[in-house]
């Protein structure tokens, strides 16, 4: 009787989520066809942030090509990579969301990650080379 009783309530919870799942579809569906403009507010967003985006690829790419950070100020890509990530938290619990900050910051994050990364690397190796000669 139990088994009989737990095959109906799953038979039932199956059709019950068959039937959100469809509607939940549907409602995708029908907001995709809806999708509006963006705004011009939404434009300049995106613009402002492609363009911190691409400002970073530059310092990044020399330092990476070169092998070298020394002129490169940690404390400033620590600051930075702070506040890029505070941007992101704050552009993807906005309500409504703001994809204008949250995505390009997202890159910009990466590639202060990368620049952290490759100053503190190259240091290191510079002090190890400046050790052995002065040895």
């Amino acid at each position: 009787m139990l088994v009989i009783f737990i095959k109906s309530c799953l038979i039932f919870h199956f059709s019950v989520s068959k039937i959100v799942l469809i509607k939940h579809i549907k409602y995708k569906v029908l907001s995709l066809k809806e999708t509006k403009k963006m705004t011009l507010h939404e434009v300049l967003g995106f613009a402002a942030g492609s363009i911190s985006m691409i400002s970073f690829m530059p310092q990044v790419y020399k330092t990476w090509k070169i092998k070298s950070a020394k002129d490169v100020s940690i404390q400033m890509f620590i600051l930075y990579t702070t506040s890029t990530f505070l941007w992101i938290i704050y552009g993807f619990f906005s309500n409504p969301k703001q994809p204008a900050i949250y995505m390009p910051n997202t890159v910009v994050l990466f590639l202060s990650i990368t620049q952290v990364i490759l100053k503190i690397k190259y240091d290191r190796r510079d002090k190890k080379a400046q050790k052995l000669k002065d040895n």
